[in-house]
This record gives C-alpha cells, sequence and structure tokens, in this order.
C-alpha cells in the first residue's frame, strides 16, 4: 500500500527528530524514531531509501563504519531497480559518495579509488566536492606504487 501524503510529511518529520536526537549522541532513540519513519514511509520506494540511508549515515556517525558500510552496499542491491532511474539517482550518488569515504576512513583506499573516481560526476556541494578531491588525490598518492588511475583526465585541484 502507497503511503499517504501525511504519512510522508510525518515520516519526514520523524527524520528530522532522529537527526536532532543523533545530534545529542541519543544514538538509540533517533534509531527508534528511524524505525517508525521507515513503517510510516512503507510502499514508497524513494522515501524507504532515503530513510535507509538516514540510518546507514547514523551508523557511521555512531563510529559503526564497518556496520554503516554493510548497510550502505546492501542498499545498492535492494533498491538496484531505483538507482538505475532519474528518481533514484540523488540517493544512488549519496550512498556511493558515503561509501567511498567510509572505505578511506577504513583505510581500503584501493576500493575506495573507483568509487572516488565515479564521484567526480556527481553534482556535489563545493564543500563535498574539495573532500572528494582531496580524498582522490590521497588515494592516488598512496597507491601510486600499487594503482594507477583509471582514467586518463587530469583531476584540476583548486588551492584556494
Amino acid at each position: 500500500m502507497v503511503p499517504s501524503d501525511e504519512s510522508l510529511k510525518k515520516a519526514a518529520f520523524l527524520l528530522e527528530e532522529a537527526d536532532r536526537f543523533q545530534q545529542e549522541g541519543r544514538f538509540s532513540d533517533a534509531e527508534r524514531i528511524t524505525a517508525e519513519a521507515r513503517q510510516l514511509a512503507a510502499g514508497n520506494l524513494q522515501a524507504t531509501a532515503k530513510i535507509d540511508l538516514f540510518g546507514a549515515i547514523s551508523l557511521l556517525k555512531e563510529n559503526r563504519r564497518e556496520e554503516g558500510l554493510q548497510k550502505l552496499s546492501a542498499m545498492l542491491v535492494g533498491y538496484a531497480d531505483l538507482f538505475k532511474t532519474p528518481d533514484g539517482r540523488e540517493v544512488y550518488e549519496a550512498v556511493q559518495l558515503q561509501r567511498a569515504f567510509s572505505l578511506i576512513h577504513l583505510e581500503k583506499k584501493e576500493e575506495a579509488l573507483p568509487l572516488l573516481e565515479e564521484a567526480l560526476s556527481f553534482q556535489l556541494e563545493s564543500g563535498v566536492q574539495s573532500d572528494l578531491h582531496c580524498q582522490l588525490g590521497r588515494c592516488y598518492h598512496e597507491l601510486s606504487g600499487t594503482t594507477k588511475p583509471r582514467s586518463n583526465s587530469s583531476v584540476p585541484i583548486r588551492l584556494v
């Protein structure tokens, strides 16, 4: 059953509350409310994908990086059809970017590199784009003896 607009609005409100709880360090409360939001959005694939992304990012913020990474990877399988559509593109890009940065934090640069290179094609805010270029340059530098960049194009890095 497709949720009503009212249910989706309530789910969005609950996610805002979960985010507030998260910022306060009340992670179990945030998880509980996120689960409620997911139930309200059940039947709307795009909304549940966004909620699952929020849940995965929550795990990353809690320093549960492996668990968060697993959840992000599972999303690629669970939402594969959605991610092939224009409506799913935004969430797909966020999943891939979070996976890339998580792999960097876990010192899995060889796995992160193709994701970082893919993210070069994403429409990102300037701060995120700067982080992407920084991490990509770091990967190229640290892997310089073991892995070569996949593309022949150079990546301009702005220092200002």
